[in-house]
């Protein structure tokens, strides 16, 4: 493992790879992965990307069914998703000469994400009784059922999913419940 950490290492600081691309690399070598797909890329040493990112917020409630703690009660936050795109090149034609995408096309399709979000119930199905979820939509509650259990860390594997299904190199995805505290997917 220290052969691995020391690869780490001198990969984060040769390529100048962001701070949060090598402490996914290092969360990966601590947990048994080798460097070269440790990472939020498989990359060949040497090969210098393009990165940007945007984010986008969104008000929601949720709670954790089965949980032994606080976060069992409905709650909410203001979640905020960012999102950091990769690419080798930029574009050398055209209207995008010059950039990755066009960060305004990025950051529509980010919020668009969000706002389906946006101040809604959000829980995972199947895990309220039939009644009290008719009985909140009688009451005209928005609500959103999702097939997984509805964490920070399992929305940003949804979020990258959703946004590399759209064709981005999607390099990885945050997902803040807090300004504190964050998760993060990659690749």
């Amino acid at each position: 493992m220290i052969r691995h950490i020391s690869y780490v290492l001198d990969e984060c600081l040769e390529t100048r790879t962001p701070r949060v691309a090598c402490l996914l690399l290092f969360h990966g070598v601590l947990f048994g992965r080798r460097p070269e797909t440790a990472g939020n890329r498989k990359r060949e040493k040497g090969i210098n990307m393009y990165q940007l990112n945007t984010h986008a917020s969104f008000d929601s409630a949720h709670f954790l069914a089965g949980y032994e703690g606080k976060c069992r009660n409905l709650h909410g936050h203001r979640w905020k998703l960012s999102v950091t795109i990769q690419k080798e090149k930029v574009e050398e034609q055209g209207q995008t000469r010059g950039m990755v995408v066009d960060f305004g096309e990025l950051k529509d399709k980010v919020k668009e994400i969000a706002d389906e979000f946006d101040h809604a119930l959000i829980m995972e199905k199947d895990t309220l009784k039939t009644k009290t979820i008719e009985a909140l939509r009688e009451e005209d509650f928005r609500i959103i059922e999702v097939k997984f259990r509805p964490t920070a860390e399992n929305f940003a594997r949804y979020f990258y999913d959703r946004i590399k299904q759209d064709g981005y190199d999607v390099s990885y995805v945050e997902v803040y419940e807090t300004p504190n505290n964050c998760a993060i997917y990659g690749e």
